[in-house]
């Protein structure tokens, strides 16, 4: 009896330990995923350092003043009121990409979940992909979120969330003159084979064969964004 005690007393000290091994860990993992809601202070917290992020390394500040007469440093109470404002992780995503559409500029916003994984997947952006690969536990969380809150579609296909379902734009100013030509958004559809973008390719050769003895055609890409 004697000798049998001590090996019991080991095997349940080691089970207790495997036990609390597997409770830390199982816990250190779902947390990576898990869609607590921020803090105001923590919301905050990001929200500055964005903004001293741009504000040390943004190159547009004079730029966005002059065409649209908006200094956007001169905001940062409104816009940590408008942080301070938003109920829940998803309205503090919509809060900083309307903060960052001051700007006036399709390349500076918070990548949506969907996006993220278009970069990391077909898009294939080498470059950053480690970078990318660093804030992948804090997507899992924020993918959670936007499934809670978007058709399934939405968050699985960036291209349908994105572009404009009449992305193409022809018309005639000036009959036998001017021509007009606009293409919202040059992202294309990896995801379907790029039939969307065959569709409207022989859209707009068919629309250049027919004004082709006009002496203008005016290109308009002014709402072209980021990777669009």
């Amino acid at each position: 009896m004697r000798k049998k005690l001590p090996i019991l007393i080991v095997t349940l000290v080691f089970s207790v330990i495997i036990l609390l091994s597997t409770h830390i860990f199982l816990n250190t993992r779902l947390n990576l995923y898990w869609t607590k809601e921020l803090t105001e202070k923590q919301k905050i917290e990001d929200f500055e350092y964005m903004y001293n992020i741009l504000k040390d390394n943004y190159a547009h500040f004079y730029e966005v003043k002059k065409m649209y007469g908006y200094d956007w440093l001169a905001y940062k109470e409104q816009f940590t009121e408008k942080v301070k404002k938003t109920k829940n992780n998803l309205e503090f995503y919509y809060a900083l990409n309307e903060i960052l559409s001051k700007f006036h500029d399709g390349h500076t916003y918070v990548l949506s979940p969907g996006h993220y994984r278009n970069l990391l997947g077909p898009w294939g952006f080498k470059p950053y992909e480690d970078m990318l690969k660093e804030s992948e536990s804090s997507y899992k969380m924020w993918e959670k979120i936007f499934k809670n809150a978007h058709r399934e579609g939405e968050l699985e296909n960036y291209y349908s969330l994105m572009k404009p379902k009449e992305n193409v734009t022809t018309d005639v100013i000036e009959p036998g003159k001017i021509a007009y030509l606009k293409v919202h958004s040059f992202l294309l559809d990896y995801h379907n084979e790029g039939e969307e973008y065959k569709r409207e390719r022989e859209m707009i050769y068919d629309f250049l064969r027919s004004i082709k003895d006009y002496p203008y055609l005016v290109i308009d890409i002014s709402d072209n964004g980021a990777f669009l």
